[in-house]
Order: structure tokens, then C-alpha cells, then sequence
């Protein structure tokens, strides 16, 4: 019972909460709250568990007489097992891949989802496993001090608790800080969000016809009917099959007639978009024309309030949450770099890693010699082969970047969304940029968001116009750049 019982009532409530994405204070204030009414509960006169003198005289344990030396003495040794049982399981699960799963939780959440871990799951775990182990611990105390005391129940004890847990394990489980350095806080991690809000509404035409465009590529971007379109309905998280009886568009990335709205403002507006398999693209755009509001919608992060979004033509991606979507191969780098700051370089790629995503799994996962062989090469290929120890809170923002984009090519993509990869950096930086996405797009289709027109040239793609919420325009940078409109909403003269 000390242990179905704690473990039962956290499983249930932890599932709700986590699975509404209940985080942080809310989840402090709803817990403690909690609390105190269990306890304003159990401990009224009626309920028969002794009132505000709570339950007392406890005199024996399954038989054995409390005050008895050698029942004392077995408590004693009981307890000394169970703690030194509880550390040991404590340590493995912090030295383990799924404590440093929780470790990046900490420090960016929404990246670990994009990486395609369960975030319901590996939260459910440690707060079922953490309730069990108090079980455990109430259990082994009560016969010590023969009462359960209704203040034992206080809202006081669980917040001093989670005092000591802030003021040493949020540094680091194992003890200590190892970065020394400002922690990025995960709620601080939204990615162009304040941009999007501002958008509004108008449609415009899709310039796909421009002379100086290769045949194949004004083939690709032919614009889909308005007619093939279908409503999704807007906030709710529905399940469906992620594959459907055939595809419906040979396009890898197939948007038809997108829209998203918020509190009234359009930042999507009948958004139609279509690339292709082995594409690179470049996307541009004001502020607030929905570029990153784009990228939200085909990662899972934001439902359309309308419209179609299917990934090779079978998965709806309207319909997954994030972590489908990216074990389905969809990549995302957020405008600012989403790292885990407090672990290693290597540690990150290591969590990148196309494989152990499930809860359990990455409990007893081992790094073999050849995924440690391989994230070496990674680290190679994106210049950080000398930074693997290093904490990547203490690296450059460039140098950020470029690990944002290894922990996307560890786990081998398919479609690589970039939103403004070279923000920040020098010239020599984006330069080097400039050059690995080139070559990453050898073998992969690649969508850049990006304000740098020089680097948008460098990179020789055909480039897409977002202008409010919808495609202004689209075809080389040479078009586009001479395009009327473009000149007048965007580029200036």
C-alpha cells in the first residue's frame, strides 16, 4: 500500500498535468494546493483518522511490538536500506541518458520535443518514482515516532523541500555547478513568437512563372487548388493514423490553404506551399509575415485554425504532436540557439541521437563505440571537434548555431527547417554557414528563414516571399529582388 497507493494518486495526477503541459509555478501551486486539501480532509473529526490529534499510538508493526529493541533495531536497519537503496537508484538515473533528458528538460523543453522524446512521460516517471520513494520513507517514519501528525501534512514541509531542491539541484543533480555561467531559463525559448501577432490579413499571387526559373523548378511550385483544401479544427491535440491509404502529393512538404489566427490577428492567411524532395529554399519577409508561424505549424508546435500540411504526401502533420513529427524526420533550429546549457557539447549531440527515445529505453541505453565514433564526425563536420567537453553554455553564439544545426544532422533528417541561422554571427561565421548548409543539402531538403539577402544569395536557392501571411512572391533572388512589391513591403528602394 505505501507504494501503490503514492505511485497510483501521482500517476493520475501527473498524467493530467503534464499532458495539459502544466509546468512550473502552476504545477507548484496546484500540488501544494492539493496538499492542503488532503490533509483538511483525512483529518476531520468525521473521517475517523483522529482529528487534529491525527492517528497516535501506534504499538505494533505487522506484530511486532514498536518499542521493542530488536523491531527497533530492524527499523533502523530497514530504513539505512531503503536510503541507501534510493540514493544508489537516484545516482544511476542522474548518470544515465534519461537523467540527462531531464537535465536538458530543465534547460530547454522545447528542443527536447523537437529531438522526439515523450516530455509527458519522462516528467510522469520521475514524479511517480519520487511519490513511491516518499511512500517508502512515510512508512519506515511513523513506526519510529508512533503518530501521523496532521502537520506533517503542511503545505510548509513540501515548499521547504522544494527550496532545497532549487538551491542545489538546480545547479546540477549530481551536485555543484559545472558551467559557471547564466542558465538560459526554457521559458524564455520562444522562437519570433512576438512577431506573428502582428500580423493581418490579404492574400497574394504566387510568382512561380518568372522566364529565368528552370523548367523542373516552375513545375514544383505550381500553387495547389483551393478546392483540394479541408478545415482543421483550431487548439485541440487529435490523435490520428499517421499514415493514410495513399499519398496525395509526390511533394515532400505539401501546405494548402494554411491559416492560423491569432486573437483575431491572421499571421497565416491561406498560406499555400509546396517543396519539393532534395529542395534547398529560402524563405524572406518582413516582420510578421508568418515565416516562423510556418515553421510552428509544420513542427506541431501551433494547430492551423484551417488548411492541409502533409509530410510525403501521408502524414498530416495538422494532426501530431511534436515528437511524431520529428521522429517522422522534420528538424527544426529556432531563431535563438536552444541548446542544453549545462551539458557538454557531446552531451547534446548525444541526446540527438536517432535512436532510445523511449522513457525506459534511454534508462539502460549504453553509448556504443560507434555512435561515439559517430558524433565525433558530427563534431568534425560542424567545426567543433576541439569543444566536445566544454559546457555549451560557454560557447559563441555562432558556435551555438552550428551545434543547433549538428544535433539536427545526428539524427538524420530529412527535412531541415533553419529560422535565421546566421542572426548574430560575424562575416567569417556566416560564411562558414553558408558553406555547411550547401553541403548538408547534397543529401537532404533544407527551408532557410532568413533576413541577410547577401547570404540568401550565396546559398543560390529559389526563394519564397512571405508578405502577411501568405506568398507575395516567388522565384530566383534576381526576381524577387526586382519585384515591385517585394521592393515596396520589404526590400525598399
Amino acid at each position: 500500500m505505501v507504494v501503490l497507493v503514492p505511485g497510483v494518486l501521482a500517476l493520475v495526477f501527473g498524467w493530467l498535468a503534464f499532458r495539459s503541459r502544466v509546468t512550473g509555478v502552476y504545477l507548484s501551486i496546484i500540488t501544494q494546493a492539493m496538499t492542503y486539501a488532503l490533509m483538511l480532509a483525512f483529518f476531520r473529526n468525521d473521517m475517523g483518522f483522529g482529528g487534529n490529534n491525527g492517528m497516535t499510538d501506534y504499538k505494533d508493526i505487522f506484530g511486532w511490538d514498536v518499542h521493542r529493541p530488536s523491531t527497533r533495531l530492524g527499523l533502523y536497519i530497514a530504513a539505512v536500506f531503503a536510503l541507501g537503496f534510493g540514493f544508489l537508484l537516484s545516482r544511476y538515473i542522474t548518470a544515465s541518458k534519461l537523467g540527462r533528458v531531464l537535465q536538458a528538460l530543465r534547460d530547454a523543453e522545447s528542443r527536447v520535443r523537437f529531438l522526439g522524446y515523450s516530455v509527458t512521460k519522462a516528467k510522469l516517471f520521475v514524479f511517480t518514482l519520487s511519490a513511491v520513494l516518499a511512500g517508502i520513507a512515510g512508512a519506515l517514519y511513523v513506526p519510529q515516532v508512533g503518530i501521523i501528525n496532521p502537520s506533517e501534512f503542511s503545505p510548509g514541509n513540501s515548499i521547504e523541500i522544494a527550496i532545497w531542491v532549487f538551491g542545489r539541484g538546480a545547479r546540477n543533480p549530481g551536485g555543484g555547478d559545472r558551467r559557471g555561467h547564466p542558465r538560459q531559463r526554457s521559458e524564455n525559448l520562444a522562437d519570433g513568437c512576438r512577431a506573428r501577432n502582428l500580423a493581418v490579413c490579404a492574400r497574394r499571387a504566387v510568382h512561380s512563372h518568372h522566364p529565368g526559373l528552370p523548367a523542373r523548378d516552375r513545375g514544383a511550385i505550381a500553387a495547389p487548388t483551393p478546392d483540394s483544401r479541408s478545415g482543421v479544427g483550431s487548439g485541440a491535440r487529435r490523435r490520428t493514423s499517421m499514415k493514410t491509404a495513399k499519398p496525395l502529393t509526390d511533394s515532400l512538404l505539401y501546405l494548402n490553404g494554411v491559416t492560423v489566427s491569432f486573437d483575431g490577428f491572421k499571421a497565416l492567411n491561406e498560406l499555400s506551399l509546396i517543396v519539393e524532395e532534395g529542395e534547398l529554399r529560402t524563405i524572406i519577409g518582413p516582420n510578421g509575415a508568418g515565416k516562423t508561424t510556418m515553421m510552428d505549424v509544420v513542427t506541431g508546435k501551433t494547430r492551423p485554425d484551417s488548411g492541409e500540411v502533409f509530410f510525403r504526401g501521408t502524414a498530416d502533420l495538422s494532426r501530431l504532436e511534436e515528437a511524431e513529427i520529428a521522429n517522422l524526420g522534420i528538424g527544426r533550429k529556432f531563431q535563438r540557439p536552444t541548446v542544453f546549457e549545462s551539458l557538454t557539447v557531446f552531451e547534446n549531440l548525444e541526446l540527438a541521437l536517432a535512436d532510445s527515445r523511449g522513457t525506459w529505453r534511454t534508462l539502460v541505453a549504453q553509448l556504443t563505440p560507434d555512435r561515439r565514433d559517430h558524433i565525433a564526425a558530427i563534431l568534425a563536420r560542424i567545426g567543433l571537434a576541439e569543444n566536445g567537453g566544454q559546457p555549451a553554455g560557454s560557447l559563441s553564439h555562432g558556435q551555438k548555431q552550428w551545434l543547433e544545426i549538428g544535433m539536427l544532422l545526428i539524427h538524420d533528417r530529412s527535412l531541415l527547417l533553419l529560422d535565421e541561422p546566421v542572426a548574430g554571427m560575424t562575416d567569417r561565421e556566416t560564411e562558414e554557414t553558408a558553406e555547411l548548409i550547401l553541403e548538408l543539402a547534397r543529401d537532404r531538403t533544407i527551408v532557410v528563414v532568413e533576413h541577410d539577402m547577401a547570404f540568401v544569395r550565396s546559398l543560390g536557392a529559389r526563394v519564397t516571399v512571405l508578405h502577411e501571411g501568405a506568398v507575395l512572391a516567388e522565384g530566383s533572388i534576381d526576381h524577387v529582388q526586382n519585384h515591385p512589391r517585394v521592393i515596396e513591403v520589404y526590400l525598399g528602394r
